[in-house]
């Protein structure tokens, strides 16, 4: 579809202007879904919330991983669980 072409080019774009911008990382890694490449986005997912600047940030990428219709896939994977859980984790930890 039309849609993963745009979030790729909106990714890929924002990652160009800032490599650490978490939020450009979502985009690739909803892209990457979108399209069933299931690794990448996984990948692009984990630099998202390597790369959040805040824990505030980092608590709304969660939620939005848990949440997003195009994850849909991702979520039956045991590491995105994983992924999720510890950087979850991290957050219990900063308080």
């Amino acid at each position: 579809g039309g849609g993963e072409e745009r979030h790729l080019h909106l990714g890929e774009k924002a990652l160009g202007q800032m490599p650490q911008n978490s939020e450009a990382h979502f985009q690739l890694a909803l892209s990457f879904a979108a399209g069933g490449k299931l690794g990448s986005a996984l990948d692009s997912l984990e630099d998202s919330l390597k790369n959040a600047a805040t824990p505030a940030d980092l608590r709304k990428l969660l939620l939005s991983a848990r949440t997003e219709p195009d994850f849909q896939a991702l979520r039956t994977l045991p590491e995105f669980a994983q992924t999720l859980s510890a950087h979850s984790q991290k957050l219990s930890a900063k308080r």
